[in-house]
């Protein structure tokens, strides 16, 4: 058996695995989620998202979290281990059909990191049609503290990729800083933004969804915060 499942299996007794559940926050301790959970990939080039755990206070020991994908329309090429500053958590994965399983380990320090924890970047080229929007979804199966203590039982939040016109180098799009020229928008919760915004994040949290313009190739660039079901649409001053 691998060694870093066997690390996990000889710490206390695993959790069930979790359902989706699209109305927690990704800021209690034990959630996974994207750090940017909308990207608009070229067709023919590879996007990245990455995957983090909230541990709060507590430094970070052990995970085991899943992503779900439709492999008919994502491929996987890539899964590397982030840096946390000075330390990065080994990692072991692989994939059995639409999920990506994945196993994150801290064997470097008791004290780090803590906080919001990546814990890695994850390759995948679309084979949709261009402007098509494909759904992802994670999970946490068991999350542990350096001392080996269990985490409180996290929810998994979602991500999308929708396919962008090709670029002439078909160059590989990276993660980027929120823009904060963009306005902030609050959306009804029937809206297809608000429905959006609510798969990737919880109500109040804040939001950069993408959608590419199929006739210009450009993207465009929503900041949203996420409705609660009772929110009307306006734009916000």
């Amino acid at each position: 058996m691998n060694r870093h499942y066997s690390f996990l299996n000889s710490l206390a007794v695993a959790s069930a695995a979790l359902a989706i559940h699209p109305m927690a926050s990704a800021q209690f301790v034990g959630d996974v989620f994207f750090t940017e959970p909308s990207i608009v990939v070229p067709q023919g080039s590879i996007g990245y998202l990455q995957l983090a755990l909230f541990t709060g206070n507590k430094p970070f020991g052990a995970t085991r979290a899943s992503v779900q994908y439709d492999a008919s329309k994502l491929e996987l090429v890539s899964v590397v281990p982030i840096s946390n500053g000075t330390l990065t958590p080994k990692i072991d994965w692989h994939r059995d059909g639409n999920t990506l399983h994945l196993v994150a380990v801290n064997g470097q320090s008791k004290s780090n990191p803590f906080g919001t924890v990546t814990l890695a970047k994850i390759g995948l080229r679309p084979n949709a049609s261009i402007g098509e929007r494909i759904a992802l979804s994670s999970a946490v199966q068991q999350a542990y503290a350096s001392d080996r203590s269990a985490l409180k039982k996290g929810s998994g939040f979602g991500a999308e990729i929708s396919v962008g016109v090709p670029t002439a180098s078909a160059t590989s799009p990276t993660l980027h800083a929120l823009d904060k020229h963009a306005p902030t928008l609050m959306v009804s919760p029937a809206s297809d933004l608000g429905a959006r915004a609510q798969r990737l994040r919880a109500p109040g949290n804040l939001v950069e969804i993408q959608t590419p313009n199929p006739r210009s190739g450009a993207t465009e660039t929503s900041r949203v915060v996420v409705p609660s079901n009772h929110e009307a649409a306006r734009v916000k001053d």
